[in-house]
C-alpha cells in the first residue's frame, strides 16, 4: 500500500493537482521569484510550475476582463 502510495504523491508528498499541491507550489515560485529562497523550487516537478504559471495567468485575465455593471 505504500508503494502505490508514493507513486500518487510528488516530492514533499502532496497529491498533484490537489489544492494544496498548488498552494505549495505556488508558494515556492514566490520564494524563489522574490529571492528570499533560491532553493525554494529545487525538486519542483515540470507539471508544478506549468500549473503555477497559468493560475497566474488566469487570474490575471480575471482581473482584466470588465466587470458587468447592476
Amino acid at each position: 500500500m505504500g508503494k502505490l502510495e508514493a507513486a500518487f504523491l510528488d516530492p514533499v508528498n502532496l497529491i498533484p493537482h490537489s489544492p494544496k499541491w498548488l498552494e505549495y507550489w505556488d508558494r515556492q515560485v514566490y520564494l524563489y521569484i522574490t529571492r528570499q529562497d533560491l532553493h525554494a523550487i529545487d525538486q519542483c516537478p515540470v507539471d508544478a510550475l506549468s500549473a503555477v504559471i497559468r493560475a497566474a495567468f488566469a487570474s490575471e485575465d480575471a482581473a482584466l476582463k470588465p466587470r458587468e455593471v447592476r
